[in-house]
Formats: C-alpha cells, sequence, structure tokens
C-alpha cells in the first residue's frame, strides 16, 4: 500500500475483543469512533458510561512513563523511547476530552497540535532520538499529568459519551 502511495491504517479486531474492552477502553473508543468496517459487522454501544475508576486506570498508563522517567531523568529520558512519551501524552488529551464528552479525533489532533506543537508531535512519533524533544514532551506530560489528574479526581459522577 505504501509503494502505491496509500497511508493506511488497518487493524483487525474481533467482535468478541471489542464487545468485552470497548465500554471501558478509550483508546479503543477513539479509534473506533470514525472507523469504516471493510468486512463483517461491529455492534458498538451509543452509549458508554465510564467511571471515576475507569479513567484512573488509563491515568495510570502516563504515569508508570512519567515514574519511569523520574527516578534518573536524563538516563530515563535517553532508554524511553519519544514514541512512548507521544503515547502517554496522547493518553491524558483523549482522558481530558472524554471528561468534557468529545469523542473526535480532530479534537484530538487539534488539542495535541496546540499543547506542544505539530513538529514536536512529528518527531515523537517518529521516534526521533533527539533529547531536547523527549525533554519538551517530558515537561508536557508532566504539567498534563497534574491537570487531568486533578480533573479526574475532581469528577463528581460517571461520564456518559
Amino acid at each position: 500500500a505504501r509503494n502505491a502511495g496509500l497511508n493506511l491504517d488497518i487493524k483487525i479486531f474481533s467482535s468478541k475483543d471489542v464487545y468485552y474492552s470497548y465500554p471501558s477502553n478509550i483508546a479503543l473508543i477513539y479509534e473506533l469512533s470514525d472507523c469504516k468496517v471493510i468486512y463483517g459487522a461491529l455492534a458498538l454501544k451509543r452509549k458508554i458510561n465510564l467511571t471515576k475508576l475507569d479513567l484512573r486506570m488509563h491515568l495510570d498508563y502516563s504515569y508508570s512513563t512519567l515514574l519511569s522517567i523520574k527516578e534518573d531523568r536524563i538516563n530515563g529520558l535517553n532508554e524511553m523511547s519519544a514514541k512512548e512519551l507521544y503515547s502517554a501524552l496522547r493518553n491524558l488529551v483523549v482522558i481530558h476530552l472524554i471528561l468534557q464528552k468529545k469523542v473526535s479525533n480532530i479534537a484530538l489532533n487539534n488539542t495535541m497540535k496546540m499543547l506542544i506543537g505539530e513538529d514536536i508531535i512529528k518527531n515523537l512519533k517518529k521516534n526521533t532520538d533527539s533529547l531536547e524533544y523527549k525533554e519538551l514532551g517530558h515537561i508536557t506530560l508532566k504539567m498534563w499529568y497534574n491537570l487531568v489528574r486533578k480533573e479526574v479526581m475532581e469528577m463528581k459522577e460517571d461520564i456518559l459519551i
């Protein structure tokens, strides 16, 4: 497909996996929000109820990334892939948007660009081995983790999206 100039993002899901993990997996909710089914049928729930516990569990992923850097910042950043930093940041933005009841890949991409800039995002996604890009990603991750954690902890009721 790449040789033909096609930019495809194809994933294969079993209906059983989607059925059991979709309601509490915010990454999957975003992945499937504007998907096109090529073969088969995919019956997704129209309304999803996310609890504070669901969102706190998703926060843990970004927190574990922060912890691995905290122990030894320079060596931690050198050993961590830029893509891991990007994934942890993206996870926090998804949680933030879910709290606003927004499930939109356009909103996700725009928020990421606004957050750290298109150039930095591209380099983190490409797994560029630049310590400067990783440092910027780490600083942003730390700030956003604290912000999103506070938002989750202040949740009064479940989120229905």
